[in-house]
């Protein structure tokens, strides 16, 4: 009975002990720093591999050129539908450079998946009112090139494929501009509807 209790007593004192350690271990990692591709970074536990990279960027690619056509075809705004032209324009030129840095390292690029969520996402812009589809369909392209952005970046930072680092190192100021322009198009919805 002593025996146990001073087991039990090591084993309070051991986690007391823990805690203490742990608490300022846990308290940096779950304070965020206040921007988003910051946030990437800090939860991110191990650098991007090319493999995940690549699916990623490639599915980014085909959700972003899908949403275009429809919003060439659907939207009303003439910013919108000049937008949704220009990234479509855009990625018939990065697409490919993204799959000869791929090729250029020695990997076989395979055809990009939708995420269930994606398609899930093109079937709502379809399915949009007019009156409702270039709101949508704008704030679809921010979500998507903020995310974009944030592989970018991270594989940049800590990706093992040199011609696949220059290319999201390439990649990034084209990204920022159409998240600009999103943006600024986003307002001016915003302010024609008030």
């Amino acid at each position: 009975m002593i025996h146990i209790r001073k087991l039990a007593l090591l084993g309070a004192t051991a986690m007391v002990a823990v805690g203490i350690i742990a608490a300022p271990v846990l308290a940096q990692t779950t304070q965020y720093p206040s921007t988003t591709a910051q946030k990437s970074r800090a939860t991110s536990a191990k650098p991007l591999g090319t493999t995940d990279y690549l699916a990623s960027a490639r599915t980014a690619d085909l959700f972003e050129v899908e949403a275009s056509k429809i919003a060439v075809q659907r939207a009303q705004n003439k910013q919108v539908r000049d937008y949704a032209q220009r990234v479509l324009d855009d990625h018939a030129l990065s697409s490919p450079k993204l799959n000869d840095a791929a090729i250029q390292a020695g990997l076989t690029p395979t055809t990009p998946l939708l995420t269930v969520k994606q398609a899930a996402k093109l079937n709502e812009l379809q399915k949009a009112s007019l009156s409702s589809f270039d709101k949508n369909y704008i704030l679809s392209q921010i979500d998507v090139h903020e995310r974009e952005l944030r592989l970018h970046t991270d594989y940049a930072r800590t990706g093992d494929a040199m011609t696949i680092k220059n290319n999201s190192t390439v990649m990034m100021p084209l990204v920022r501009k159409h998240i600009a322009d999103a943006k600024q198009i986003s307002g001016a919805l915003a302010n024609n509807a008030s």
